[in-house]
C-alpha cells in the first residue's frame, strides 16, 4: 500500500480527515491501517528477499538477460558472496518466486517447426471415386 500521500499531507490536514476523505472518494483505508504500516518492521524473509532480488537482477543483467531460474539458481548458490553476508544457500523455488516478483524471465529457445512440403505435380490423376 502506498501511504506517501497521507505521510506528505498529514501535517496539514491530519491522518483521520485524509482517511475520511479518501473513504468518501471510494478508497477505503482506515487510519489504523496507516499507523500499522508506519510501525511495520520488515521480517527476516522480507529483508532477505530484498537482498536476493537486487542480487538476482544484477546477475540477470550481467548475463545478458538470458539466464532462467535454473542457471540463476546455480549461479547464486555457487557464489560465495551471499555466504559471506550470512545469507546461506537459496532454494530453487525461492529463485523462481523472486524472479516473478521482479518480472524477469530467461530467454526461451525458439521451438522450430519442421514442415514437410510435397513436390508439385503437373498432372494429378482423375478422381474416380467422386470425392
Amino acid at each position: 500500500m502506498d501511504i506517501g500521500y497521507i505521510t506528505g499531507h498529514k501535517d496539514t490536514f491530519g491522518v483521520e480527515p485524509i482517511c475520511r476523505t479518501l473513504k468518501e472518494a471510494g478508497i477505503k483505508i482506515a487510519s489504523s491501517t496507516y499507523y500499522a504500516c508506519i510501525a511495520h518492521t520488515p521480517s527476516n524473509r522480507e529483508v532477505r528477499d530484498r537482498i536476493l532480488m537486487d542480487y538476482l537482477q544484477r546477475l540477470f543483467t550481467q548475463n545478458f538477460y538470458v539466464y532462467g531460474a535454473r542457471k540463476l539458481y546455480a549461479l547464486i548458490n555457487q557464489d560465495h558472496h551471499l555466504a559471506t553476508h550470512g545469507q546461506g544457500p537459496v532454494a530453487g523455488c525461492t529463485v523462481e518466486r523472486l524472479m516473478k516478483r521482479v518480472h524477469i524471465q530467461g530467454l526461451m529457445r525458439k521451438k522450430s517447426l519442421d514442415t514437410t512440403y510435397s513436390a508439385k505435380r503437373d498432372n494429378c490423376p482423375k478422381d474416380l471415386v467422386n470425392r
